[in-house]
């Protein structure tokens, strides 16, 4: 038996979606802002995002991840089901939590940029078994 275009298309397995470079630039952007996070807490830095620093009160780093990825999956769901009734509205959508993504990423290279520029990252003593005693940490801000 043949396999036909059309029979190839019932059967794949694949799901497309409408918007696929602006969901690949919505997830970039979350990992990166999940890095930068951790690496500012890393030197000492605080959530400023309130319920992002009660996720990661209680659930760490990986409850913090989870947490942002879940809010991701659920902004590409809203946005495949608005672009069902009207493309526009979705492809808006989905363009504009790129766009809302980009602030705290930006916002977080700069605050490491200007203290790694001050040398403050270059002054802690970061590694186990060291005194830390009087150290005082890079204190550094992250909004979400």
């Amino acid at each position: 038996m043949e396999a036909t275009a059309d029979t190839i298309r019932k059967n794949d397995w694949r799901v497309s979606v409408r918007y696929p470079t602006l969901y690949l630039w919505l997830v970039f952007l979350s990992s990166l802002d999940v890095i930068l996070t951790r690496v500012i807490l890393f030197f000492g830095g605080i959530e400023v995002n309130p319920i992002a620093d009660r996720v990661i009160e209680g659930f760490g780093v990986p409850g913090m991840s989870l947490f942002k990825f879940s809010i991701v999956a659920f902004v590409i769901v809203i946005c495949e089901f608005l672009a069902s009734r009207r493309p526009k509205v979705g492809r808006n959508l989905a363009l504009a939590a790129v766009l809302i993504t980009c602030v705290p990423v930006l916002w977080s290279s700069s605050l490491l940029i200007s203290v790694a520029w001050s040398g403050q990252m270059l002054e802690m003593k970061i590694y186990p078994g060291e005194d830390t005693a009087g150290q005082q940490p890079a204190v550094v801000a992250v909004e979400q």
